[in-house]
């Protein structure tokens, strides 16, 4: 196997978003590196630099599930999920992996007839909802009856573990953990409910009183 080096340098660009800078160098053996763990439906940018020119030398990204068979024997491996065409020069490669569970990205010498040169290793999990994809499920919790006269209840999927209610100043006027919320008192107007279950899970509302 003919000697190069290839230096990885990984970076985050956003929350769906991954970056790994490659240089290659003829000096140095085959190598491995572990990104992530990255959640699902990021996509990985690979940038590469310093590759043969075309005519020289030409290389492919492959990407398969994580496997030895497919690792130390690659030949066997029909399974690619995605590959790249020719890279040389300088360039960038995509590629989104949208399901659960681990991945590597080879760099190969052919991508049908594989020689192995170095590989990419990923895990990655299940993606994380962020608090505005919370809050846009909105069959996950019901607040009823709104608007209210002061007493409402709320019926949620899994268990309440708070309910903050705000004013429309900031000032949190109720915190409780039942599932029925009575502000009479307070005087009619707009409230904001800020509801968290027992995962973690958080939902925000808004209440008019009348």
């Amino acid at each position: 196997m003919k000697n190069f080096l290839l230096c990885f340098f990984i970076s985050y660009c956003s929350y769906a978003q991954q970056h790994i800078d490659i240089h290659y160098s003829p000096t140095r053996t085959f190598i491995s590196t572990f990104a992530g763990p990255i959640e699902s439906g990021t996509t990985v940018t690979i940038n590469y630099y310093d590759f043969p020119p075309q005519d020289s030398s030409w290389f492919w990204f492959v990407v398969l599930p994580y496997d030895k068979s497919n690792i130390y024997n690659p030949r066997a491996g029909y399974g690619r999920l995605d590959y790249s065409g020719y890279i040389y020069k300088n360039g960038s490669w995509s590629t989104t992996f949208n399901s659960e569970g681990k991945y590597v990205i080879l760099i190969v010498k052919n991508p049908f007839n594989i020689e192995l040169f170095a590989k990419i290793t990923l895990t990655v999990t299940k993606k994380k909802l962020a608090l505005a994809d919370i809050s846009e499920v909105k069959e996950a919790i019901t607040i009823f009856p709104n608007p209210t006269n002061g007493v409402f209840k709320t019926e949620t999927v899994e268990t309440i573990s708070e309910i903050q209610i705000h004013d429309q100043t900031g000032r949190c006027i109720l915190k409780t953990a039942s599932h029925s919320v009575d502000i009479t008192a307070q005087p009619n107007g707009i409230y904001f409910a800020t509801i968290q279950d027992s995962n973690g899970a958080v939902w925000k509302r808004k209440i008019i009183k009348k």
